[in-house]
């Protein structure tokens, strides 16, 4: 079955600049042909339409956690693992994860990957807007963290975030940009 997002054409600009941003790899000639338009207001976007690139999510959410619009969510810090519960397998260890992800597949149904503590070099400062992956799993085997991504949600992050994760970070869940996937895991 087919699923059809609806992003206004703000949303899919700032998803286009924040995605060339991170990856430093947009010019005015390659850019997202939406990190430039101004077609009308909403548009359906359906998978064999091309589209602009989704945010690249690097923080983390449990799935049993609300997720959906308008809920507040905690994506980083030293509480995470108590902040955030996950609806399936959750290895011995969890409390070293403290929510950023180091590498992601960026799509539902794909995978995140991480390292405990802060052994990573986490952001220092954030977008206001940032994506963040819903996990089911988190699977610790030695110095590496996984796990699956069952959706990415928009979040407006409220100021509060800090590299150190002593400084947690949170805020409110404005869209989401893929929904449903199962975990690969």
């Amino acid at each position: 079955m087919r699923k059809s997002f609806y992003f206004s054409t703000t949303a899919k600009t700032i998803a286009a600049t924040a995605f060339c941003a991170i990856m430093a790899a947009c010019s005015d000639t390659t850019a997202p042909a939406g990190a430039r338009s101004s077609a009308a207001p909403h548009r359906s976007v359906s998978d064999d339409v091309p589209t602009t690139p989704a945010p690249v999510a690097v923080f983390v959410i449990g799935d049993a956690e609300a997720s959906d619009i308008g809920a507040t969510v905690n994506f980083w810090g030293a509480q995470w693992w108590k902040n955030n519960q996950m609806s399936d397998t959750v290895s011995h260890g969890v409390a070293a994860f403290k929510g950023y992800a180091t590498t992601s597949s960026n799509v539902c149904g794909g995978t995140w990957e991480s390292r405990p503590g802060n052994s990573y070099d986490p952001p220092a400062t954030l977008d206001a807007d940032i994506a963040v992956i819903v996990t089911s799993t988190v699977i610790k085997d030695g110095a590496a963290i996984r796990g699956g991504i069952k959706r990415i949600v928009m979040v407006h992050q409220d100021g509060g975030y800090g590299p150190n994760p002593g400084h947690s970070g949170n805020g409110v869940v404005t869209s989401i940009v893929c929904d449903g996937a199962g975990s690969p895991l």
